[in-house]
């Protein structure tokens, strides 16, 4: 599920992908989520985001990870990480939150800013599509 606002865009399973990576300096999380061209269409029918011409993709570079647990970053944390929502531009990330369930399950939440307006976006990803094996509650 790739959500923003009310809308449902799917994710196109072939352009996702979460890394999680470990070093002596911690955990990092790289992600990127993509939109499904199908579902965009879908919505471009009904008169919704018809000024867009690709799905969203979500994207964070490098993300440092807590040990346990859920994870919330503010703006100034998220001004070091390279991270947006790209949808015909760079949509910055405001608020993010990040957590992982025993099952694997790994949500990703917040709050974007695209064209000029503050949006809710959530993100759920099956165990199948996260490496994040040690970032659990």
């Amino acid at each position: 599920m790739f959500m923003i606002g009310e809308d449902e865009f799917g994710i196109d399973e072939s352009k996702t992908e979460v890394r999680h990576s470990k070093s002596w300096l911690g955990a990092r999380l790289d992600v990127n989520v993509c939109g499904s061209n199908a579902q965009l269409s879908s919505l471009n029918e009904i008169g919704k985001w018809d000024w867009a011409l690709y799905p969203p993709e979500l994207y964070i570079r490098r993300l440092k990870l807590p040990r346990f647990g859920k994870a919330k970053y503010t703006d100034a944390q998220l001004g070091r990480v390279e991270c947006a929502v790209y949808m015909m531009e760079h949509n910055p990330i405001v608020k993010l939150q990040i957590s992982s369930q025993k099952s694997g399950l790994l949500n990703i939440s917040g709050t974007v800013e695209i064209v000029g307006e503050l949006m809710q976006f959530k993100v759920v990803l099956p165990s199948h599509k996260s490496s994040c094996s040690s970032f659990r509650p």
